[in-house]
């Protein structure tokens, strides 16, 4: 034991740097003194003179005064020697940083194009640090199966790896389309579908489209693989360009051994849905619409603008609200929302919070090759500071015929809480909107929404009344999923008038 201890402290002696406490307290020769040792990192081990002392942080009592040697250990991160000296009747605090341990990973005969993945993380060259542990690496190379070998990095060391590359057998894998209902004639991001596999090895492989009478009215002819993901846009057209009529198409994927087909439809009724967000989900303005998409989609939107108070001429900008929020479309009858919010630059003293959710029902019937009846049920939630808040439930109904859209809506709030009427409130809201769609990117949309609030009987009026009315254009982005809505309302009550504007930038996905 005192062998040990001596080489330890010839070593130190050796290798330790003096360090300098980062703080000294002088106390009462009555009380117990300490050395306080913390680090970068928790846990390290710590010892003294060679006798382990227990983990960082900590805090040693009644040293006796004079030089000691520290040593500072910690798995991953290099080892420190160290001197301090205690001084009697001081509390002493000591801070050390620890500096991570690096080691390498040395790929021998590593193939061109090949990939490594350590841990999940991609690398292409032969020669990787790292700091020091155990790691899963995986080397990966098209038409080979892959390697994968557990390893430990150890500091300033290389650890050799020499894969083993081994011929893959020809498979197919993750056969899909992006989108299963296009239309070609919008030219925007609906107007076409992505088709994608995988593949393990060098083979043959080809897309053929066809119709519902099975003839083959496209084809795409992969002649050699030489990596593994692989893509075909169909833009709905057939050999020539041209734009192929509505109706069921197969896609059909086959190999030597390999036969799968998807169905995509043709619909040229299609259209990005062009609406905007409310508190009770998608729709036009501030009125929640009944519309059928039938495709899956995920809306994520991001919304800022200025609130007027037409009749405080002393403070004209009431609020500039701020809301993020994502609409989920799913089973082609549902809709789930969410949105979230404050009010900044408000004349109020508190900043109001905005949080909304909404579940909407949906379905669309096909009157005839131009029209459609929709009609939905919702229910939604606010918990808001200032308005939109309160248990809700609605019917909505609409109309479409070309590019026009005719919609009504009717909700009940119950508990609801507005800047306009008192607190725990029932409010009744019926509107009215209609939009029209000018081209593939852009429509236009007018609304008028009544309010009728069914206040406590306790109170002296039982009933107020107020609505808003507006108008709003939406802009697809050139050929991309972005929306952009720009909408302008004023807003009517007793003794009030208020005009919202606001600007909102969606993304679909």
């Amino acid at each position: 034991m005192i062998f040990s201890l001596c080489l330890f402290c010839q070593e130190s002696v050796e290798s330790a740097e003096f360090l300098e406490p980062t703080t000294s307290i002088q106390t009462k020769s009555n009380q117990k003194s300490y050395v306080s040792i913390n680090c970068n990192v928790n846990n390290a081990q710590i010892f003294i003179n060679g006798i382990y002392q227990g983990l960082s942080p900590l805090k040693i009592y009644d040293l006796v005064p004079g030089f000691y040697f520290v040593q500072i250990r910690k798995n991953g991160f290099k080892t420190k020697n160290l001197q301090i000296f205690v001084r009697q009747n001081v509390n002493t605090e000591y801070f050390v940083e620890l500096e991570q341990a690096f080691g390498f990973i040395k790929i021998n005969n590593l193939l061109p194009n090949a990939i490594v993945k350590i841990n999940g993380n991609e690398f292409s060259k032969d020669l990787i640090r790292l700091p020091v542990g155990a790691y899963q690496v995986f080397v990966c190379a098209f038409g080979y199966d892959d390697f994968s070998k557990t390893v430990l990095v150890t500091e300033n060391a290389q650890t050799q790896i020499n894969p083993v590359y081994n011929q893959a057998k020809f498979e197919i894998k993750d056969f899909r389309v992006s989108r299963k209902i296009i239309n070609p004639l919008t030219k925007t991001s609906i107007s076409k579908t992505d088709v994608s596999f995988f593949v393990t090895a060098p083979g043959f492989a080809e897309i053929l489209v066809k119709n519902d009478e099975n003839q083959l009215v496209n084809q795409k002819t992969f002649e050699s693989f030489s990596t593994w993901n692989q893509n075909w846009t169909w833009t709905g057209t057939d050999f020539s360009g041209k734009i192929l009529p509505n109706g069921e198409y197969k896609v059909i994927l086959q190999a030597a051994d390999f036969y799968k087909e998807i169905a995509v439809k043709i619909d040229e009724n299609l259209s990005i849905p062009k609406f905007s967000y409310t508190p009770a989900g998608i729709g036009i303005g501030s009125l929640p619409i009944a519309f059928a998409f039938e495709e899956n989609y995920v809306k994520s939107f991001l919304s800022t603008g200025a609130i007027f108070n037409l009749k405080d001429k002393n403070n004209l900008i009431y609020a500039i609200p701020v809301n993020v929020g994502a609409v989920f479309n799913f089973l082609n009858y549902m809709e789930l929302g969410f949105s979230a919010g404050f009010y900044a630059a408000t004349t109020e003293e508190k900043i109001p919070f905005m949080l909304n959710t909404s579940l909407k029902f949906h379905n669309s019937y096909k009157i005839s090759e131009n029209s459609n009846f929709s009609y939905g049920a919702l229910v939604r939630y606010g918990l808001n500071t200032k308005n939109e808040s309160g248990l809700g439930t609605g019917l909505l109904f609409s109309y479409e015929y070309k590019k026009l859209l005719a919609g009504i809506s009717s909700q009940f709030v119950f508990f609801a809480n507005d800047d306009w009427n008192s607190k725990d409130a029932n409010i009744l809201k019926n509107g009215f909107a209609l939009s029209y769609e000018i081209n593939d990117f852009v429509n236009l949309n007018a609304w008028i929404n009544w309010h009728t609030s069914f206040l406590p009987k306790s109170q002296n009026h039982p009933v107020k009344n107020a609505f808003d009315a507006g108008i709003e254009t939406n802009v697809i982005l050139g050929n991309s999923p972005c929306i952009l809505n720009a909408k302008v309302s004023p807003f009517f009550a007793k003794d009030e008038i208020y005009l919202n504007s606001s600007i909102t930038l969606s993304y679909l996905f």
